[in-house]
Formats: structure tokens, sequence, C-alpha cells
């Protein structure tokens, strides 16, 4: 015996990654991906824009059966993110906007007294607040959010190890 399955794609340019809100942090590699139903292999421009699609910069394009594309994030700050993927033979085009462009968050950690330990970081245009966590039971856990550039932790163990982290928050 054997199973026929199948499944109808509906013919058109469609994005598949990133979505939209997803967030991006400079120098990291990214995937965009997208199909196109019905189309023979053809040029595809992927191109980005960092003001929410006020002015465009090309970063690629692909040709044949390659719907993919790898890119390196720039080290900026943006909230208005946008990648435009557009099929060059019909014109078609399709866009993920409103992706976030986060910094690298360097912080550092001071212990000022026995059980405190105080987090201090610059100050991220375009960040609402930033959370603060750290590692519990293998897992991190949210100590607090702040829309400051410092974090104090308190009731501390002077004979444990602990892992905190700083999360941007738009």
């Amino acid at each position: 015996p054997y199973f026929v399955s199948y499944n109808i794609l509906d013919k058109g340019l469609k994005l598949l990654s990133p979505l939209k809100k997803d967030s991006w942090k400079g120098g990291e590699t990214q995937v965009i991906k997208w199909i196109d139903p019905g189309e023979n292999p053809i040029t595809y421009q992927v191109d980005f824009s960092t003001d929410g699609g006020l002015n465009w910069q090309t970063i690629g394009t692909t040709s044949g059966n390659t719907k993919q594309l790898n890119i390196q994030v720039l080290s900026i700050n943006s909230i208005n993110g946008q990648v435009r993927i557009t099929n060059r033979s019909s014109g078609e085009s399709t866009l993920a906007d409103s992706l976030l462009l986060l910094p690298e968050l360097n912080f550092k950690l001071e212990s000022t007294c026995h059980g405190i330990i105080n987090v201090n970081w610059a100050d991220v245009p375009e960040i609402d607040s930033f959370a603060v966590l750290i590692v519990n039971g293998g897992k991190m856990n949210l100590l607090g959010t702040t829309s400051d550039t410092f974090f104090n932790i308190r009731n501390l163990s002077a004979d444990s190890v602990y892992w905190i982290s700083i999360s941007p928050i738009k």
C-alpha cells in the first residue's frame, strides 16, 4: 500500500523569515527565506531599510532555485527595520516590517556591599526599558525591568555563583 499526500500552494511571493517584530542583533548572521510557487527559476533582489522603508539598500541577489540569503546584520540600532524581497521578472515584492535591530549590551557588575551586585550599562537610543535576568534552577528568570541604566540585585549569598543578563525591551 502507498499513500499520496499533497499541499496546494497559492501562487505568489511570500516571505518565510524574518517575521514581523523579529529582533536581530548587530553582527549576527541571519537567514532571509521566501517561497514563490509557480515561478520558474529567476532572479530575486533583497533590500534592507533601517528607517521604515524611506530608504532602501540592496543587500543581495539570488538566481535560479535559490530562495534564501544569509546576511550579516548591520551594527546599528533601529526599531523600524524592514526586509524586502522583489521578483525581478514580475516586479512583485513582499516585506517584513517592524524588525528590531538591537545593540550588543555590554554591562558592568560591581559588588560594593556583601550580598548586593550593582549592574550598570550605557543608554541605548530607541529602547524603552531593560529586563534584568538571573539564572536560577537552570533557567533565566526575570528579576525586574527598568528604564534606567542601572539595577541593584540584593539578598545574594556570598558562597554562590550568579549568572546575570540584560535584555533590551522595545
